[in-house]
């Protein structure tokens, strides 16, 4: 019925077809496969800025102490005098380290305030 031209004409348009789909396939795994790596670029990027802007010394003003010591001591079962301290150094400091505890190299201040026996007195 088709002579071998014919025949060898409809392989090529095959395989033709396969490696167009396969080359589509394969620019379409290489988009996806930038999608997580663009995601963690966008979080770190985010995480520099708020770890950036997220305090310093200085950066609250007296009334938002109450609020911010809420947050640090949130996670504490002694919460009154977690609260008491931390109020205390942040009315001097007007500065509290993010999360619930560690980061104090945000506020130097307030990591300095030490008790008589040279432990941190700042949660």
């Amino acid at each position: 019925m088709f002579s071998a031209s014919t025949s060898h004409i409809f392989s090529l348009i095959q395989i033709t077809a396969f490696s167009l789909h396969s080359a589509e396939t394969n620019l379409r795994m290489a988009r996806l496969s930038w999608a997580p790596i663009a995601f963690l670029l966008f979080l770190a990027l985010a995480f520099t800025i708020q770890t950036a802007s997220g305090g310093g010394e200085g950066s609250l003003k007296p009334e938002e102490c109450e609020g911010a010591c809420e947050v640090r001591c949130s996670a504490t079962s002694h919460k009154k005098p977690c609260l008491y301290f931390c109020n205390y150094c942040c009315e001097r400091c007007l500065c509290v380290p993010s999360g619930t505890y560690g980061n104090r190299e945000e506020c130097p201040c307030y990591n300095n305030i030490k008790t008589k026996e040279g432990a941190n007195k700042c949660p």
